[in-house]
C-alpha cells in the first residue's frame, strides 16, 4: 500500500497490506520468533503507528473495500499482537503501540 499522495513531494511511505492475512501472518510469526527464539532477550513488541487510519484518506489510492479491509486488518493486527505477547511472557510481555 502506497501512501503519501497529498502533494506533490509527498515521501514515498509504503505500508504493509493489513487486508491480507499472510502479511498478519508474517508478521505475528516474527513476533513469536523475537520473543521464543532467546528466551529473556526479548520482552515486547515497539509498533508505530498505532492509530494509523486509511479510512477515507486522500492521500492513498485505494478502492474504499480496501481502505476498510486494511483498517480491520490493522486493528486485528494489533489486537492479535497483544495476546500473543501476553501468552508468551505473561509476567514481563511489553506492547507499546505508539499514538495508539
Amino acid at each position: 500500500v502506497y501512501w503519501g499522495q497529498c502533494a506533490a513531494k509527498s515521501p514515498n511511505v509504503t505500508v504493509f497490506d493489513l487486508s491480507q492475512n499472510e502479511t498478519i501472518n508474517f508478521w505475528l510469526d516474527t513476533v513469536r520468533y523475537a520473543l521464543t527464539s532467546q528466551p529473556g532477550v526479548v520482552d515486547g513488541i515497539f509498533a508505530d503507528r498505532g492509530n494509523t487510519n486509511l479510512t477515507g484518506s486522500k492521500c492513498i489510492s485505494l478502492t474504499k473495500e480496501k481502505q476498510e479491509g486494511w483498517q480491520q486488518g490493522h486493528t486485528y493486527l494489533f489486537e492479535q499482537t497483544q495476546k500473543l505477547i501476553m501468552s508468551l511472557n505473561k509476567d514481563r510481555g511489553v506492547f507499546i503501540a505508539n499514538n495508539a
